[in-house]
């Protein structure tokens, strides 16, 4: 099946899911039963729609983010959520945030693909390399770690996206990446806290980018729904 590409996006996917559950703030589930919850529902809608929108980047954070939306309204019927979390804020470097997802996003697709590290590890492993310098950067830095290293992050989910899935993926990924990066800083204080916002926005960007290659390509590119 499409969807076992190798073992390591096999059985790192859904852990990628309940990654991104656990990254909700605990401001939005002040009860860890609330975030295994949200981690149960998404790993069932994993398994329930693995095989739609295959090789599209940002899917496993759109279903991270239908469970925790989900989950949260419970709590919040029960009072058992809280306010947010602390917003994204890029605002005070604009130009090295765009400059982060012009780079993580083709990053990440060259380790995804032509380097064959499989979509999760192209993504976690640059990820995590450029969280941590971030944290060994002045101190005077630190202000503007998070947001940078959110936007890495959600950039390289973008990068996950199969060559097939986009035309001239060495122009197109990095403006997905810039895309995403717009529509983060834009929209992001909106669903602050919430876990797996990044996964809808690379998803977005990527069919925005699909959308716009097909009105141009005259069909030559899949309808953006496709499976």
């Amino acid at each position: 099946m499409r969807w076992m590409k190798g073992a390591r996006d096999y059985h790192g996917a859904p852990i990628y899911v309940g990654a991104f559950v656990g990254i909700t703030s605990q401001q939005v589930f002040h009860n860890i039963w609330w975030v295994l919850g949200a981690g149960l529902l998404a790993g069932t809608l994993w398994s329930v729609s693995r095989d739609a929108w295959v090789g599209v980047g940002g899917k496993m954070g759109t279903m991270a983010l239908m469970a925790i939306i989900s989950v949260s309204l419970v709590a919040r019927t029960l009072h058992q959520r809280g306010p947010a979390g602390h917003a994204l804020d890029a605002h005070g470097v604009v130009l090295l945030a765009y400059g982060v997802g012009l780079a993580a996003a083709p990053l990440t697709y060259y380790l995804s693909h032509p380097r064959r590290w499989g979509a999760v590890l192209g993504s976690a492993v640059p990820s995590a390399a450029f969280a941590l310098t971030m944290t060994l950067t002045s101190p005077s830095w630190h202000i503007h770690a998070d947001a940078l290293s959110y936007l890495w992050y959600g950039s390289s989910f973008v990068g996950m996206t199969t060559p097939a899935r986009v035309a001239r993926p060495a122009i197109s990924i990095p403006l997905a990446g810039a895309l995403f990066t717009w529509l983060a800083v834009r929209f992001g204080p909106d669903f602050t806290g919430l876990g797996g916002t990044a996964g809808l926005t690379a998803l977005i960007s990527v069919f925005a980018i699909r959308g716009v290659q097909a009105s141009f390509a005259h069909g030559k590119v899949p309808t953006i729904l496709s499976r």
